[in-house]
């Protein structure tokens, strides 16, 4: 597992290249890049989930705030998602998506 605490899985498959906290500058703060032909045959899935860690704050409180998978070959968005304009409540995180293994 990777994470903000430990960047890097064992096998080197997904890392999370560091904790932007002030979201100063253009383009995104934060990338977790998974390298899918390296992840090992005994992972099925993969849960891509998004938090915010700053106590009292939630997406809302980020200006722009977004998640997005890209394909990193022909950098297209795949998909996006709007974190900031949370219509439901609080919202402190998010799974992204499920990757799961096919054959």
């Amino acid at each position: 597992m990777a994470s903000f605490m430990k960047k890097t899985t064992n096998d080197g498959a997904v890392k999370h290249m560091g904790d932007d906290t002030t979201g100063e500058g253009s383009g995104d703060d934060e990338i977790i890049k998974i390298h899918l032909p390296q992840i090992s045959q005994n992972v099925q899935s993969i849960w891509p989930v998004i938090t915010i860690y700053t106590r009292g704050k939630q997406f809302d409180d980020v200006k722009n705030a977004y998640v997005r998978i890209l394909d990193p070959k022909s950098k297209r968005e795949i998909c996006r998602f709007n974190l900031s304009d949370n219509k439901d409540g609080v919202s402190t995180g998010c799974m992204v998506a499920n990757l799961r293994r096919n054959g």
